[in-house]
């Protein structure tokens, strides 16, 4: 699964396919945001003090069921 979450967008993308206005509030503030790559990905942080983007580091993770409710929110859309 190739997965794509931006928080500022409130987008999800899966595997090619976007899903819009998914609620995204309780990640914190300074997360650009998560990709993931089968087994693999990054969460993109930012300066949240800056009005404009400003990257400031990634984190690679391997887990990534703290972020698999933004993509059941996916699934749950697409049922309504």
């Amino acid at each position: 699964m190739r997965v794509t979450i931006v928080k500022q967008d409130e987008t999800v993308t899966k595997d090619g396919v976007s899903h819009i206005e998914i609620d995204m509030s309780d990640l914190p503030n300074n997360v650009h945001a998560i990709q993931w790559y089968d087994t693999v990905g990054d969460v993109e942080y930012i300066d949240e003090t800056q009005s404009e983007i400003v990257h400031i580091r990634n984190e690679e993770i391997t887990d990534f069921s703290p972020y698999q409710k933004y993509v059941d929110a996916c699934n749950d859309e697409n049922r309504a």
